[in-house]
């Protein structure tokens, strides 16, 4: 019984240490026969009329990234509410069904830092009570937002499908309307 336990048991720590690798988040959308350059063109407009300016687009790896949105969040306890953001990701790829496109939405909060205090500061000092480490060593930053962590708190699935309803509508010609001959 010992032996077959120690494989499960090494095989369950292997898992666990390596990780496993999930499926892609977001939401996906085929677009069909479209052409891919016209596609992902249209993914950026599309992204930019939903508030996402463009920070990154890569056409070889169809990767679009956009910039933080701000948005308002709701109060989370008695804290009041957490400076919140929106990061949208969208990959365009070619496949044998044609054009698709995968959009992930992160909603995501700011993490208030603990900072040092007192004569706690993190920094090696001498006997004279003199820091030996410059700030950059430390927990020091130049700037706010280099100060700033985000957490990820969830998907937004509706905007999600907004988006991509409109980057379909836009690929998919209009149905031409025949008026019935008299």
């Amino acid at each position: 019984m010992n032996r077959m336990f120690r494989p499960l048991v090494l095989a369950g720590l292997v898992c666990v240490m390596v990780g496993c690798a999930g499926a892609p988040s977001g939401t996906v959308r085929v677009l069909g026969d479209v052409d891919y350059r016209q596609a992902f063109d249209a993914a950026q407009s599309t992204l930019s009329q939903f508030s996402f300016s463009v920070m990154e687009a890569d056409p070889t790896t169809g990767t679009i990234l956009s910039r933080p949105t701000y948005v308002h969040s709701e109060p989370q306890g008695l804290l009041g509410d957490a400076p919140t953001r929106k990061v949208a990701r969208m990959k365009i790829t070619q496949g044998p069904d044609g054009v698709t496109a995968r959009l992930a939405i992160e909603v995501q909060q700011e993490v208030t830092q603990i900072y040092p205090s007192g004569t706690d500061t993190g920094l090696s000092t001498t006997y004279s009570g003199v820091p030996n480490d410059t700030p950059a060593q430390g927990a020091g930053a130049a700037t706010r937002d280099q100060n700033t962590a985000w957490r990820f708190a969830r998907h937004d699935r509706a905007l999600e499908m907004a988006i991509l309803d409109d980057l379909a509508q836009m690929l998919t010609p209009p149905e031409e309307t025949t008026q019935p001959e008299e």
